[in-house]
């Protein structure tokens, strides 16, 4: 388990989050499919070339090792936006 302090605290539905449980190691096959099924459901470009460098799809994977609701990383500051879709990208493309 990798825990993030977030470096902004984030309200998402009444509920005040200071970190993400980030579980990257646990994650199957079928949940990185289930990520690419959301972020294609959403409207988003399917024709992105490489979406391991998509923020975008990387939101749907840090949701799912989250186990929080897209919407809920998509409120994040930049800053922690950017931090955790670069560990989700760093975990597909590295194994990091």
């Amino acid at each position: 388990m990798n825990k993030y302090k977030l470096k902004k605290t984030v309200n998402y539905e009444g509920v005040e989050i200071t970190e993400l449980d980030l579980n990257f190691d646990v994650l199957t096959g079928k949940d990185i499919a289930s990520a690419e099924t959301q972020y294609r459901a959403a409207g988003h470009d399917d024709t992105v070339f490489v979406k391991e460098m998509n923020k975008t799809y990387l939101a749907y994977v840090v949701a799912i090792a989250a186990k929080v609701m897209p919407d809920m990383v998509f409120e994040l500051s930049a800053r922690d936006f950017v931090a955790v879709t670069n560990k989700a990208r760093n975990f597909l493309l590295l194994g990091a």
